[in-house]
């Protein structure tokens, strides 16, 4: 029987060849959220050299989750074996970032095909630490002061539902070292945002029924990386202009352009909370600010681009440019002003306002960084001494916080929801405990 294959229910030689997550059967975004159920749907997956230590990631990552703004010695409590058993796993040369979070950007695309659209958002975060650590990183041996973690998120636009990472790449930081522009090429930041741009190229092929949109923010502008965008052809982009390109048939540039081009409609956009930052000496660079609703005009126009000077024989870059600029007294201390340059398909104002929105989006790659360094886990307070283990605890962390980013969702859109719903015993545990304590003081 030719047909026996599909009357037994098994794959056919074609569709082995397929990438595991196709093959397997959708997740529901909050399938898996409950307790450490979320360890044994995302982690086990991982590629970290044999089923023992893909076993020891998952039973210390869910122990870890439970409270991630606590030390590895006090998430561990007394059992001094799990604590051995983790520190020689993050030290185990088998074990990277990349294979930590192989299961979990399965489980993340599982949950990402089943949408209309799908906004991959690109973002680098920057992990300083209190001391340096003797690291072994992609510019060779030196003792670090830091670490940029480069990501690519997963988002749902309509709901604003954060889907988990797709991709993380790590690079050393050291002080008085070469700048950026002098590391080797493909080591550059911008060669890794090429290479995660690829990767989710790859991912999107499979995706026929969902539009993938690539977001970026402003060092996103180069144009090598633009062109090898609209080479993928089964991802759209959106990013934000940081220079003023040059335009061969204009008479001026990108944003003397759309300064005079005149606004199709209005829009009401959400500006997310930002925290104080400071410079190494400690003085202010940006200050704190809630969350804020500002309006804006928005204008559009097709534009053409100089092709990339690495590649001039790919010709121009026929792009489309919207610009998003706030109206009246500016609510901070800079006026909203967006340039975005997109390969969304744009006939209306509605299509325009629509790749705002996509922009807007983009935020919640920063409240995953929130969430990371200061909101709860704390990654640049790790001890940990050498740079591979660090950047194979943050990736785990990265994985937990698919569901930390989730139960915040829920709690803005669902004050009421039981706690029970989504928190395991020891949660519940610690939350009663938390609320005893918090009572007593008051």
């Amino acid at each position: 029987m030719p047909d026996f294959r599909e009357r037994l229910g098994l794959p056919c030689p074609e569709d082995r060849k397929l990438p595991a997550w196709v093959r397997a059967k959708p997740l529901g975004v909050f399938e898996g959220l409950k307790g450490d159920a979320w360890a044994s749907q995302e982690l086990p997956g991982a590629e970290v050299g044999n089923k023992a230590n893909a076993k020891r990631l998952v039973f210390s990552a869910a122990r870890i989750a439970q409270s991630p703004h606590t030390s590895t010695n006090q998430a561990f409590g007394a059992d001094t074996a799990a604590q051995l058993g983790w520190f020689r796993f993050v030290d185990n040369p088998k074990v990277t970032p990349q294979g930590i979070l192989a299961g979990h950007r399965d489980c993340t695309l599982m949950r990402a095909r089943v949408f209309r659209i799908v906004l991959f958002v690109m973002d680098t975060m920057t992990v300083s630490l209190p001391g340096k650590v003797k690291a072994t990183s992609l510019e060779g041996d030196f003792s670090v002061f830091g670490y940029y973690a480069h990501t690519t998120i997963a988002v749902e636009p309509e709901q604003e539902l954060f889907l988990g990472v797709v991709d993380a790449t790590f690079r050393g930081r050291r002080q008085g070292g070469k700048g950026p522009g002098r590391l080797p090429p493909d080591v550059r930041e911008s060669a890794v945002r090429r290479q995660h741009a690829r990767r989710v190229g790859e991912a999107a092929a499979h995706m026929p029924g969902t539009l993938s949109v690539l977001v970026g923010d402003r060092e996103a502008d180069a144009l090598l990386f633009i062109h090898e965008c609209i080479e993928l052809g089964c991802v759209r982009l959106v990013i934000r202009a940081r220079t003023d390109l040059v335009l061969p048939e204009e008479s001026e540039g990108l944003f003397p352009l759309m300064a005079h081009t005149e606004p199709c409609g209005t829009m009401k956009v959400k500006l997310g909370r930002t925290s104080e930052r400071r410079d190494c000496a400690g003085n202010a660079v940006a200050r704190a600010y809630p969350e804020t609703v500002v309006e804006v005009d928005v204008a559009f126009r097709r534009v053409t681009l100089a092709p990339p000077p690495e590649k001039p024989e790919a010709g121009p870059l026929e792009v489309v440019c919207v610009a998003a600029v706030e109206r009246g007294k500016p609510k901070r201390d800079e006026r909203v002003k967006w340039i975005l340059l997109t390969t969304v398909d744009l006939e209306n104002a509605e299509d325009a306002m629509t790749v705002v929105r996509y922009y807007e989006r983009r935020w919640l790659i920063e409240e995953m960084h929130g969430i990371l360094k200061k909101d709860c886990c704390d990654i640049e307070s790790l001890a940990y001494r050498t740079f591979a283990r660090l950047v194979n605890v943050h990736a785990v962390y990265m994985a937990a916080t698919w569901r930390l980013m989730l139960l915040r969702q829920l709690a803005r859109k669902n004050p009421v929801l039981p706690p029970d719903d989504v928190f395991g015993d020891l949660e519940m545990d610690a939350l009663h405990k938390t609320a005893d304590e918090a009572q007593k003081k008051t």
